[in-house]
């Protein structure tokens, strides 16, 4: 990835930094990415909680065309692999690692949208293409997991 807006350039080059001090001091270091998180204590006005009070309220749900391919991993299971990783000691000093946190299963965001709905039996209508999408918006960001530790 080339990140070009400022929020994820800064990710990268903190990430750069960190795994360059951990091999030039010889520091034991995993860095987890996390991919697209959802569930209960997230923003009301991020996707899932709005689309949830929108199913739970009866209520139309408008979103973008939800072509966007993403990996989407609940909140629990994040910090499941973030407590797998303070206990994970297959780390080398001096040899950082970098482990993709997320399902590896790739899903549009309109799956993920009727999956959800259908679950909560919403009433309402999901309502596709009637928001664009966000400036930067990447097409696909799904997790390669195979360098995920399983606890």
């Amino acid at each position: 990835m080339r990140p070009s807006l400022s929020y994820p350039t800064s990710k990268a080059a903190a990430t750069t930094a960190c795994l360059g001090l951990a091999r030039e001091l010889g520091l034991r270091l995993q860095v987890l990415r996390i991919f697209q998180v959802f569930g209960e204590g997230e923003a009301t006005t991020r996707f899932w909680p709005s689309l949830r009070s929108a199913a739970m309220e009866g209520r139309d749900f408008s979103m973008s065309a939800g072509v966007q391919v993403r990996d989407f991993i609940e909140a629990p299971e994040v910090a499941t692999q973030f407590l797998c990783a303070l206990d994970f000691d297959g780390v080398t000093p001096g040899q950082p690692q970098l482990r993709n946190v997320g399902s590896g299963r790739a899903q549009t965001l309109l799956e993920f949208a009727r999956s959800w709905w259908v679950a909560w039996g919403a009433t309402g209508q999901l309502i596709p293409g009637q928001v664009g999408l966000r400036p930067g918006e990447l097409s696909r960001l799904v997790a390669d997991v195979k360098t995920v530790h399983v606890c």
